[in-house]
């Protein structure tokens, strides 16, 4: 790295000057202001913990390069010029990816594994939740929270639907909320991935949605299972009630919850016995 405290180049020993760049961003969503300082915008966007062990494991690449440099023991037979044999020079370059080509991989890595079912997000240290976070994108008490993406239209909307909760997610959100339940913290209207739970715990990757009569149509039970199946290829278990178990039944729905959450303990850290995602 080099820097005169204002502009900033990262780049290797061994590579040459025009192949030190500056960082531009610090998630990879949009460039940051070019008055903010380039050194600020590497150390928070490129030297955070998961993405310089993201960059050094996986966007390092060595190019050689070979020549021929007249041997001074063979020279040539007239005398004259470099005819005689040379020695071949190999020379090894470590050239460092960009700041768009590390974000622009990542982006289309990310596309590929939705598109066909399976999602491993590339973490941004910003979105971690708690004392836990791991350097290499997953949490000990059970990955990122948010499933690695964030879209604001996502949030705007989950905010939205916070205010226009239907009368059994109120019910639920007032006998979960502030930690009520078992000290457990639920959050409501929650954003994960390209979808909007309606409760989540993330301390055991729990989301329970509360189904109204619209989820008996064929066509939403369709679009629940392709939600349920991304869902749990995140790691999550997925619980849903219709609304009317949470408001006749709200005592054996919570104790159904809390026998779920007992088993789990039981068997390992988030497992219905050697089932580590699901849907119930």
């Amino acid at each position: 790295m080099i820097s005169d405290g204002h502009e900033c180049k990262a780049g290797s020993v061994s590579a040459g000057y025009s192949r030190f760049m500056a960082w531009k961003s610090v998630d990879g969503t949009k460039e940051v202001s070019k008055f903010i300082p380039e050194l600020e915008i590497l150390l928070k966007g490129m030297l955070n913990p998961t993405t310089l062990l993201d960059l050094v494991r996986n966007f390092i690449v060595f190019e050689k390069s070979i020549s021929s440099k007249p041997s001074p023991f063979h020279p040539s037979p007239s005398g004259r010029g470099n005819e005689g044999e040379g020695v071949l020079h190999v020379e090894t370059v470590k050239k460092l990816a960009a700041y768009h080509q590390y974000y622009a991989v990542n982006r289309a890595i990310e596309s590929t594994l939705r598109a066909a079912g399976y999602f491993q997000p590339s973490l941004n240290p910003s979105q971690k939740e708690g004392s836990n976070a791991s350097p290499f994108g997953r949490n000990t008490r059970g990955g990122h929270y948010k499933g690695g993406l964030v879209f604001s239209g996502l949030l705007n909307k989950a905010k939205e639907l916070r205010k226009k909760q239907t009368p059994a997610e109120e019910t639920f959100w007032q006998l979960v909320r502030d930690k009520k339940f078992f000290g457990l913290k639920f959050r409501r209207q929650h954003q994960i991935g390209t979808y909007i739970v309606d409760f989540y715990c993330h301390e055991h990757k729990l989301i329970i949605e509360l189904d109204g009569e619209i989820h008996q149509i064929e066509e939403q039970q369709k679009h629940d299972k392709i939600k349920d199946r991304y869902l749990t290829s995140l790691g999550n278990k997925v619980i849903r009630f219709t609304n009317d178990k949470i408001l006749i039944q709200t005592d054996k729905t919570l104790e159904k919850i809390a026998n779920l959450l007992s088993l789990w303990e039981r068997s390992g850290e988030g497992n219905v016995g050697d089932k580590k995602a699901g849907v119930i």
